[in-house]
């Protein structure tokens, strides 16, 4: 189950079909994550450009890979384009090189564009998993825990227990890193 808002102010619930069958459960679930979210909304995500450019660019330095890089002066809309072009030329080595060595047994793609509450999403049946544009400003170590979490998706849709075996199969760290994610800690 998911819940989201796009303005702040209205809710959005999203929840599987199999969620039908248990709609007192996802009644009494609401409440508590209606506050959650809103909660995070307050705060700002650390995904979201947005709120994260001030932390990322600082109006000639752009931060790449958790380091800066030199770029000048840059509206934010070029801001957004120098890191999913950046974004690209990452990815598209390291996602092949972490499907190779987890044996992801199908051929993905990947995608980059700018999310608000995500920082990667694996749609498993398209084969395509799409990265928050934001995200290559983290550190590799960082993004690497990213993409195997994302890859790990392959193999588990859910976060259960053998999800995250999975993770710490190729990210013994990835409490670290995911922690780091979560709280808009870049390097």
């Amino acid at each position: 189950m998911r819940l989201s808002t796009k303005d702040q102010k209205t809710l959005l619930l999203s929840a599987p079909r199999s969620a039908i069958r248990n709609m007192e459960k996802v009644d009494e679930l609401i409440p508590s994550l209606a506050e959650t979210i809103l909660d995070k909304y307050k705060k700002g995500f650390p995904c979201h450009l947005e709120t994260e450019i001030s932390k990322i660019y600082d109006g000639t330095n752009l931060l790449i890979l958790g380091k800066k890089e030199e770029v000048g002066a840059l509206s934010p809309e070029e801001v957004e384009k120098v890191l999913k072009e950046k974004g690209y030329a990452y990815y598209a080595d390291r996602v092949q090189a972490w499907a190779r060595k987890m044996r992801i047994p199908y051929p993905l793609t990947f995608r980059i564009r700018t999310m608000t509450t995500r920082f990667g999403v694996n749609s498993i049946a398209r084969h395509v998993i799409t990265f928050s544009t934001i995200a290559i400003c983290y550190s590799p170590e960082i993004v690497d825990y990213l993409i195997v979490h994302e890859l790990a998706h392959c193999f588990v849709r859910g976060h259960q227990k053998d999800f995250y075996a999975i993770v710490n199969k190729y990210d013994p760290q990835y409490k670290i890193h995911s922690k780091k994610l979560k709280k808009g800690i870049y390097v």
